[in-house]
């Protein structure tokens, strides 16, 4: 194996050490959307290969004309976040409109900067040209007048030692409008308590954003023994239904079932659930 293509979703940094860490190989991403139909940001091997900046897909790809674009239409300067954007027209391959819907096409793509596809997703170029893309913009929260990107501190957060997975979202606050929460699950060597880790994390988010820090890590392992243990009785049920066996038989093996439900959203969980639905009404 010579190189790594990862594709999709933009490919953090975090993501990024740890692929090239197992394979010891060059890990190249490419950035695009259905929309498109092929690559609108890549590092092309076969044509002019670039080093690779991990968070970044690199450069354009031949027929594209990337800009970012500022809220009141101006182009940013480098460095400065922004809405992503393509300057038209669209090269050969791209959606010409949606299947007997022009209107819709017009209003959700081109109407919010004439001239431009409004790709709907933030990001920014760097002083080298390379494209950073941050996420989509409708995973931007408004905390207190000021627009945070949850991709943004989802990086920050998944690049910490203590990290094994993330997820950063937003959360309706009466005083901020809303905030920021983390999900985090910690690898099995973490051994710090959840108040060092916690402060640990918000310390890394600029201006200490983060609000709350929810650690799943022992909600995740219930659940993965819950999807071990209750698989086996799952098969057996269809089993004994293309057997045409007696369902009755089966019913020891709900009590089981029960009993591991019961195990699972124990006093702890159902304090984690009552925090957050506090949160989100």
């Amino acid at each position: 194996m010579k190189i790594v293509f990862v594709a999709g979703e933009r490919c953090d940094p975090a993501t990024y050490h740890w692929i090239h860490e197992k394979t010891n190989v060059p890990v190249i991403d490419h950035w695009w959307q259905t929309e498109s139909g092929w690559p609108m940001i890549a590092n092309m091997q076969g044509f002019e290969a670039a080093p690779v900046k991990p968070g970044s897909s690199s450069f354009p790809v031949c027929g594209y004309n990337i800009q970012i674009l500022k809220e009141d239409g101006s182009v940013a300067n480098a460095m400065e976040q922004g809405f992503v954007t393509i300057k038209l027209p669209l090269p050969p391959g791209c959606l010409p409109t949606l299947w007997q819907n022009n209107e819709r096409f017009e209003a959700g793509y081109l109407s919010q900067y004439p001239g431009y596809y409004f790709t709907g997703d933030g990001g920014y170029i760097d002083e080298d040209g390379y494209i950073f893309i941050t996420g989509r913009v409708d995973d931007v929260i408004n905390v207190a007048g000021h627009r945070l990107s949850t991709a943004e501190m989802e990086e920050i957060t998944a690049g910490l030692a203590c990290t094994a997975e993330c997820a950063v979202i937003g959360a309706n606050d009466e005083l901020k409008g809303e905030v920021p929460i983390a999900f985090v699950v910690l690898k099995d060597t973490e051994t710090r308590d959840h108040v060092t880790i916690s402060a640990e994390i918000k310390g890394k988010i600029h201006g200490n954003q983060i609000d709350l820090v929810f650690d799943l890590s022992s909600i995740m392992k219930k659940v993965f023994w819950f999807i071990i243990l209750v698989e086996p009785l799952f098969i057996l049920f269809i089993y004994m239904k293309i057997q045409e066996k007696q369902v009755l038989l089966f019913f020891p093996f709900l009590i089981v079932f029960i009993l591991i439900l019961k195990f699972t959203f124990d006093s702890k969980v159902k304090k984690s659930i009552t925090l957050l639905e506090s949160y989100f009404k």
